[in-house]
């Protein structure tokens, strides 16, 4: 499986659901941290980092990743679904523009 972060279109910082105006804004930035320590700290590109999970009555299961790489970046996406997941959507922030 590609990686979690596709369910959210994560990509480089720049996230469409992650509004300044809504509490999922905090889980944005804890997943930007946790990249940034992939980066520098474990010397992993983790937009090329692909690994294996499972997701099972709700519950996202990071499963039998060789690499530390691996391990780590299915950790940061799956912390930052299960934040989303705590997240309350706000309708009105939908398509919102951040430009």
């Amino acid at each position: 499986r590609g990686g979690i972060r596709e369910l959210f279109q994560l990509h480089h910082g720049q996230h469409e659901s992650c509004s300044p105006f809504g509490p999922g804004s905090r889980c944005c930035q804890v997943h930007d941290n946790c990249y940034g320590e992939a980066e520098t700290v474990h010397k992993c590109n983790p937009y090329w980092t692909f690994y294996s999970y499972e997701c099972s009555e709700g519950k996202l299961t990071c499963k039998d990743n060789d690499t530390k790489c691996k391990e780590f970046v299915c950790n940061c996406d799956r912390e930052a679904a299960n934040c989303f997941a705590k997240a309350p959507y706000i309708e009105e922030n939908y398509n919102i523009n951040l430009n």
